[in-house]
């Protein structure tokens, strides 16, 4: 039960700061730091993963697990290395002045969230299967339920669809090659709109990630 309210903790995170125009800047530096407190958390409670690291056999699913953990430990660190550089609030006075302007520490900071989001949702895609197990625990639903699988085949497509639109809507790949990107019609939406939009794209990957399991594996 700790984990999935970590997990979802998280998640939750992970979505208020994707959608940083909507809220107050100040607490969009409290939430950076609360994210990697989180994630540092996260990492103690899966510590045996990496005792395991050397040990058994690698096939393609744990190289892919591999490497995304990894990228997902370098993303998180930079993307808040280079958020206490460009600190207005919580930093100003230990960090100097040129690096809260620097265009390149800018651009690194806003583009990786996005590429951040890809492997989050592979990395929810690899552990699909027990996160559904935990949820479906706490909330005492059955899984195998007919009626339960049909209304996840709709949600999962739907969701799908949502987050292609929105990646289109906030271009994400020009973000993700760090264009400069200064408005996208994404920010017309409203608050929970846009948080939507993140999620589904998150989503895209996670349900890629479980069907290329199902199918291959």
């Amino acid at each position: 039960m700790k984990r999935l309210i970590l997990d979802g903790t998280l998640l939750i995170f992970f979505l208020l700061l994707m959608s940083f125009y909507f809220l107050p800047k100040i607490l969009h530096e409290v939430l950076g730091i609360a994210i990697f407190a989180a994630g540092i958390l996260h990492l103690y409670f899966n510590r045996a993963w990496f005792k395991g690291l050397i040990a058994g056999k690698y096939n393609f699913v744990r190289v892919l697990r591999t490497i995304t953990n990894f990228s997902l430990i370098i993303l998180f660190t930079i993307v808040t290395i280079t958020g206490i550089c460009l600190s207005n609030f919580l930093f100003p006075d230990f960090i100097p002045f040129e690096f809260r302007r620097n265009i390149t520490i800018h651009q690194y900071h806003v583009a990786l969230p996005y590429l951040t989001m890809i492997f989050l949702g592979i990395h929810i895609g690899l552990h699909f299967k027990n996160l559904l197990r935990r949820f479906t625990n706490f909330f005492g639903i059955d899984e195998t339920d007919l009626k339960f699988e049909i209304a996840a085949g709709f949600l999962a497509i739907i969701v799908f669809g949502a987050g292609i639109y929105g990646s289109f809507l906030n271009r994400v790949g020009d973000r993700i090659l760090m264009y400069h990107v200064f408005g996208t019609p994404a920010l017309d939406l409203p608050f929970a709109g846009f948080v939507g939009i993140i999620f589904c794209g998150i989503a895209i990957y996670a349900l890629i990630t479980i069907l290329i399991l199902k199918k291959f594996f």
